[in-house]
């Protein structure tokens, strides 16, 4: 995604004034494993240190992840990773999502019975601030639980989902003074897609002292995933499937050789004006990934936050019921304001707050005395993980 340095906005953030962020930022010009275990990043240090790069240290990561978090990711899992090579300043992504199997048929499960124009930013986590993310979401969501599904199989709209008049269209549709009552799917424009070239839940992200570096996202979608165990294996293959449809007329509805809607999603956001790197990140969770991504970008963009800072601020979340999940900690007075605004709110607390993911960011940033390169990184205090700088 690429950064317009006009939008950036750099105030002082009030918001680390309204919670504290219980951890210091990591920073090093020799490259940053954030991770969410300690000897999976271990793994990751000792390749960098050898003299490998970002994408060496990624595989590396990836593979201790597979002995310390088997519950959660492994070789039966899906992946997606974006790479930032940095003598060419371009990004590129590799999709290691699994397809259904030849003889997966919508009617072979039904056999089964059973149920089955320019926003001017508000001040970060404020009601008004939170309320356009909220909105924009469920229009997000509404379009891609109809129109998001394997792009080999059925005919997607990608280019007319992202196509700026669609999106305008789209904003028309936000209130500023109260929620919606409903969200309708659109109807994107049809415009001719680029070809997409294919190769075929943890994260993390991995950069090095050449200024590469990896988004890499790996998961079983549901603990163990299917349960499967391949035999002679010792791992699980991964359930993703649960997220096809079974309405036959829907886009995203069980096919043989299908891919299923996706929640995993890496994050790399580049700037606009020469292709540098500005971040990779990604916050891991079901559904509420992109609701994470969105949240954690803005709060360094419009609130002037640092990566750790903008990981430990209070999340909101919403379902599918359009419910307004908010994390503990978010301030009181936005809660009300929510609620004034037409949200059905729901403060999580304690173990609840799972809900609300578990994320790493790592930022690139120019020492403009010195010309070198500085990687500052953070790592969300949800979960067990840290940011390790290489030396």
């Amino acid at each position: 995604m690429p950064l317009n340095p006009a939008h950036m906005l750099t105030p002082q953030a009030a918001e680390f004034t309204r919670f504290p962020s219980r951890r210091s930022v990591v920073h090093s010009t020799k490259g940053i494993v954030s991770c969410t275990q300690p000897l999976a990043a271990k793994c990751g240090l000792e390749v960098l240190h050898a003299g490998g790069n970002a994408a060496d240290a990624a595989v590396a990561v990836a593979a201790g992840l597979n002995m310390t978090e088997p519950c959660s990711t492994g070789i039966g899992g899906d992946m997606f990773i974006l790479y930032y090579d940095a003598k060419t300043a371009k990004v590129s992504a590799m999709n290691g999502s699994g397809r259904s199997g030849n003889k997966c048929t919508l009617e072979t499960a039904l056999q089964n019975e059973g149920t089955i124009p320019k926003w001017k930013p508000e001040d970060h986590n404020t009601a008004p601030y939170l309320h356009a993310i909220i909105e924009a979401l469920r229009l997000g969501f509404t379009d891609a639980q109809w129109y998001v599904t394997d792009p080999n199989v059925e005919k997607v709209p990608a280019a007319g989902l992202i196509a700026p008049e669609y999106l305008a269209a789209r904003a028309k549709l936000f209130d500023a003074t109260k929620a919606a009552a409903s969200v309708e799917r659109g109807t994107p424009p049809t415009i001719p897609s680029p070809a997409l070239h294919s190769s075929d839940t943890v994260y993390f992200a991995v950069s090095d002292a050449d200024g590469n570096a990896a988004s890499f996202i790996n998961s079983n979608y549901d603990g163990f995933g299917t349960g499967i165990i391949p035999r002679g294996c010792g791992f699980t293959l991964q359930n993703r499937g649960s997220n096809f449809s079974l309405d036959a007329g829907h886009p995203n509805r069980l096919a043989p050789r299908k891919r299923p809607y996706h929640t995993i999603i890496p994050g790399m956001v580049t700037n606009l004006a020469d292709g540098s790197l500005h971040s990779a990140f990604g916050v891991m969770g079901g559904f509420m990934q992109p609701q994470g991504h969105v949240q954690v970008l803005l709060g360094q963009l419009v609130g002037g936050l640092n990566p750790q800072q903008a990981l430990d601020a209070p999340r909101v979340c919403i379902d599918f019921d359009w419910n307004v999940n908010v994390e503990e900690g978010m301030p009181a007075d936005t809660i009300e304001g929510l609620r004034k605004l037409g949200h059905k709110v729901r403060v999580l607390t304690g173990n609840e707050r799972g809900l609300f993911g578990r994320g790493q960011i790592i930022r690139h940033t120019v020492d403009p005395l010195e010309d070198t390169g500085i990687w500052s990184a953070g790592s969300d205090m949800r979960g067990d993980g840290a940011s390790y700088p290489a030396w």
